[in-house]
């Protein structure tokens, strides 16, 4: 028997909106191909951080910091030149910003004229405090920080590091509110390479901390001087995969995006994005497939997730339009079960579409009535800083997602998919394989939600059309 999953993300239409909309480009005088690869919001301000380059210093690369009101109207930007000469940012990590206590900011990057990570301190003007570089303090090698973590005394940085070794290890440094160097620590197996992905502030003045690597991911609690207090790792070919960021639920269980490795020849890598939660005393209590399986450079990705104020999860980053193959902005909001509440793959306004535009950021803003995302677009012409504002339903201007269909297999080499048509719809759909017609063996079909519980079991019409105008909002697969 031939077995085919199907992703439906099925919403009904809605034309009723709490807060304005938009969906807005952004260009700096002076500056090329600028980007954001975070976004914070805190009051009324939304704060999008990244990289530009200097048009007049040769092209240069610096951090820029951009700041706005809820409506999308810039109020105020600056770009940060590297005080070492060289150029910020890095192919893998371009920087991320925290809000902090003095009402400035505290920023992680990286620079090619220095080793070390590079923190950038600003006051609540924009004005630069501070900027240092930190190699590690015995073999002066280099390392790249991920989210700055502001404690009472200093702020934590994580990330990868080499320390004395040839192979990069996850590591914590911590420095004090002037920048002044305290400490680091190393963890891991130094034979192997692996980094931390994502560390949050839990509960009991505790971390939550999630990585991955060559082997293995795993989740470390740390107390706030960098102790391991209680660990757990899986193997990357297990079901959950290959760990990319983590949250916390209310209840204290753990989030966990991760991509299936499906194969890999020579890495050139087919992956599925998957969904997982393990509870605090680290047992799997469910794994979710959210995309299709695909190559990794047109896989679709979450590279922020945030606790929203109804207490399930907003998620942005990358889906792909594959007619032709094209990334896309997407927006993501799922429960804590893991069952999807809505989803809208966004494209730039403007043309023609670039295949490499994505969501860096995302946050939820005052209210909760809405959502903002920010990324990177470009065109054959020109780049651009992208900011998207939706409502919390997850509609964009006059426009809100009904259908969207994708499709994956379990095992490509020996299964058929069939595409989906049409592709958005409003809820009939037809199986189409491209041999022209259903095989014989396909009769009915099962829909599931993504966790994975059966809710109906339907017979192909002959012409290969199936029915979902009945159904609630929600993502589906079809077995």
């Amino acid at each position: 028997m031939r077995y085919f999953n199907i992703l439906f993300l099925f919403y009904l239409p809605s034309f009723l909106f709490s807060q304005e909309t938009f969906n807005n480009l952004y260009e700096y005088e002076g500056y090329h191909l600028p980007l954001f690869s975070d976004l914070i919001v805190h009051g009324d301000t939304i704060v999008g951080m990244g990289m530009a380059k200097n048009i007049e210093q040769g092209y240069l690369q610096g951090t820029l910091v951009a700041r706005f009101d809820t409506s999308g109207q810039m109020l105020d930007y600056r770009v940060i030149m590297d005080p070492f000469g060289g150029n910020h940012g890095s192919p893998l990590i371009h920087g991320r910003i925290t809000h902090i206590s003095d009402g400035g900011y505290i920023m992680t990057t990286s620079s090619d004229g220095v080793t070390g990570g590079v923190v950038i301190k600003l006051d609540n003007d924009l004005n630069t405090d501070w900027i240092n570089a930190y190699p590690d303090p015995d073999f002066g090698t280099g390392c790249e920080f991920q989210d700055p973590i502001e404690l009472s005394d200093g702020y934590l940085l994580y990330g990868v590091g080499l320390g004395g070794n040839v192979l990069p290890e996850p590591v914590i440094y911590f420095i004090g509110k002037s920048g002044a160097f305290k400490w680091v620590k190393y963890y891991g197996n130094p034979d192997v390479s692996d980094d931390y992905k994502k560390i949050l502030k839990y509960e009991n003045n505790k971390l939550i901390a999630g990585g991955s690597g060559t082997n293995n991911s795993f989740i470390h609690i740390l107390d706030y001087e960098g102790n391991i207090l209680q660990e757990w790792e899986m193997n990357i070919d297990s079901e959950i995969g290959v760990l990319r960021n983590l949250q916390v639920t209310s209840d204290g269980d753990f989030i966990i995006f991760s991509i299936k490795i499906i194969s890999n020849d020579n890495n050139d890598f087919i992956i599925q994005p998957r969904l997982s939660r393990i509870s605090s005393d680290f047992e799997i209590e469910w794994i979710s497939s959210i995309g299709p399986i695909a190559s990794l450079d047109l896989s679709i990705l979450l590279w922020d997730i945030m606790p929203t104020s109804d207490g399930n999860f907003i998620a942005a980053g990358q889906n792909v339009n594959y007619d032709p193959p094209q990334r896309a902005g997407w927006f993501y909001k799922f429960t804590p079960q893991g069952d999807s509440i809505w989803s809208n793959r966004v494209n730039i306004p403007a043309t023609p579409v670039s295949p490499n535009d994505w969501y860096g950021g995302v946050a939820e803003l005052p209210g909760g009535h809405s959502y903002i995302a920010g990324g990177r677009a470009t065109t054959s012409e020109a780049g651009y800083t992208w900011l998207t504002k939706v409502t919390k339903d997850g509609c964009l201007e006059d426009f809100c997602p009904d259908i969207y269909v994708s499709t994956s297999t379990p095992t490509p080499s020996t299964v058929v998919t069939p595409l989906v048509h049409p592709n958005p719809g409003s809820g009939n759909f037809w199986l189409l394989w491209q041999e022209g017609a259903i095989p014989q063996n396909v009769l009915s079909i099962n829909i599931m939600t993504s966790s994975g519980c059966l809710v109906a079991q339907q017979h192909l019409n002959k012409d290969g059309s199936f029915d979902l105008t009945s159904f609630p909002s929600g993502l589906y697969f079809v077995e």
